[in-house]
């Protein structure tokens, strides 16, 4: 019997902390649990690189860019935005 298919077997499920220094949609896509379009929506608001046709968000833009909008994140619970924090960052 073969391994998963379709999108489970695409999530890895490890922290921000564990992926490179440069972040893909790919990475967004799968720290998150977003989908394609927003992940790339989301690069494309941060500061930004391209490397060849690849688009790439700095690991820090996205920590830090997290700590600015938590005082505007009135749905989420400062527990869950803890909780998401330390999954990013380890």
């Amino acid at each position: 019997m073969e391994g998963p298919t379709g999108a489970s077997s695409l999530r890895d499920h490890s922290p921000l902390s564990d992926r490179p220094e440069w972040l893909s949609p790919r990475d967004l896509q799968e720290v998150f649990g977003i989908g394609r379009t927003k992940s790339f929506n989301i690069c494309k608001e941060l500061p930004h690189i391209y490397i060849g046709r690849c688009i790439r968000v700095h690991k820090s833009t996205i920590v830090n860019e997290l700590r600015e909008r938590r005082a505007g994140w009135h749905e989420l619970s400062s527990v869950v935005f803890d909780l998401m924090v330390v999954k990013l960052i380890g």
